[in-house]
C-alpha cells in the first residue's frame, strides 16, 4: 500500500501481486488452476539451486569460531537477532538485489532433502559461486520479503572474510 514509483512518479494505493485476474462476478481472465512457475532465468524460491554441489564439501573445515550451518539452523530460535559466525563455500550467488547481495553457503553439515544444509547471506560485499568465506552477521527468522520470498533462516547484514 501507499507504493511510491520514483520511475512513473506516480504513487499507487494498492499494488496487487495475482496468478489471474477477472471483473467482480465474472469467469477470471486465465486459468486459476495453472501453475505458471517463474519466469526463465529467475532464481529459485527454496533458496537451493539443483546440482548445488554438496558433494564438493568433502574436506571444508570450518573456519575458527564459526557455529555450523546445520547448528544454526537447528538453534535459529535460540540464535535469532544476535550476532552469528558462519563458514561455508558460496554455492549461489546474486548480486544488487534490493541493494544487497545475496549468498547462499554450505558447508557440508545438514540435511539437504530438510534444506538445513544451506544458508542464505545478505552482504554488501561481492563474493563469487566456489570461493569460501566466513560471514558475521545478524541472524533473522521467519523473514518474508514479501512476492513469496520468505526465509526460515536468513543471516542479514553480514561482514564477509575471504579464506
Amino acid at each position: 500500500e501507499g507504493f511510491h514509483s520514483d520511475t512513473l512518479d506516480r504513487t499507487f494505493d494498492r499494488i496487487y501481486f495475482v496468478d489471474v485476474v477477472g471483473r467482480e462476478g465474472g469467469d477470471p481472465l486465465g486459468d486459476p488452476d495453472q501453475d505458471l512457475g517463474l519466469p526463465p532465468g529467475h532464481p529459485t524460491l527454496d533458496g537451493v539451486e539443483e546440482g548445488s554441489p554438496t558433494e564438493a564439501m568433502a574436506g571444508f573445515e570450518l573456519a575458527e569460531g564459526a557455529n555450523a550451518i546445520a547448528e544454526v539452523w537447528a538453534r535459529r530460535a535460540e540464535l535469532a537477532g544476535s550476532k552469528v559466525t558462519i563458514s561455508g563455500r558460496v554455492v549461489k550467488y546474486n548480486a544488487g538485489i534490493l541493494g544487497k547481495n545475496w549468498l547462499h553457503l554450505q558447508d557440508g553439515s545438514g540435511d539437504a532433502a530438510a534444506g538445513t544444509n544451506d544458508l542464505t547471506v545478505t552482504s554488501i560485499e561481492s563474493a563469487a559461486v566456489g570461493d569460501t568465506v566466513t560471514a558475521i552477521g545478524i541472524l533473522a527468522v521467519d523473514r518474508d520479503f514479501g512476492a513469496g520470498y520468505t526465509y526460515q533462516v536468513i543471516l542479514e547484514n553480514a561482514t564477509l572474510t575471504m579464506q
